[in-house]
């Protein structure tokens, strides 16, 4: 008999999850407030929360998915490739001489590898072990 406390949750809302993304997006929002002209240079500090409580998120998320196979499994992953292409262009026009990319490439190579460590088959094997790589 399996360990209830390691079988993935139904997938339903979970408070403490939202609360989590809300607070990621509300730290990034005021890092991105000193791009747009304002001089808040200390909202730095908190705006650095905001990548690892998403990374956070998305593992949660996928831990609640867990290990099923279902239709639309590769969405997540299309909409984030979507929103960093689209979130390229203000990034090149408000961060001065930029040398990398946004963050969200980096989420998507996390999202991957993540997958890639909890499926370790097929497909998601292999492109978790290329996004490492």
């Amino acid at each position: 008999m399996r360990d209830a406390m390691l079988t993935p949750v139904p997938l339903q809302r979970d408070g403490a999850l939202d609360a989590l993304k809300w607070l990621a997006l509300l730290s990034m929002v005021l890092d991105h407030l000193r791009y747009v002209g304002l001089e808040l240079d200390w909202l730095y500090v908190p705006g650095r929360l905001a990548f690892p409580w998403f990374c956070l998120a998305m593992a949660a998320n996928l831990w609640r998915v867990g290990a099923a196979r279902r239709p639309g499994q590769w969405s997540y992953l299309g909409w984030l490739l979507a929103f960093s292409g689209l979130s390229e262009i203000p990034y090149r026009l408000f961060v001065p001489e930029p040398d990398t990319l946004n963050v969200l490439p980096t989420l998507a190579l996390g999202l991957l590898v993540a997958r890639g460590w909890q499926r370790r088959s097929g497909l998601d094997l292999v492109l978790g072990v290329v996004a490492l790589g």
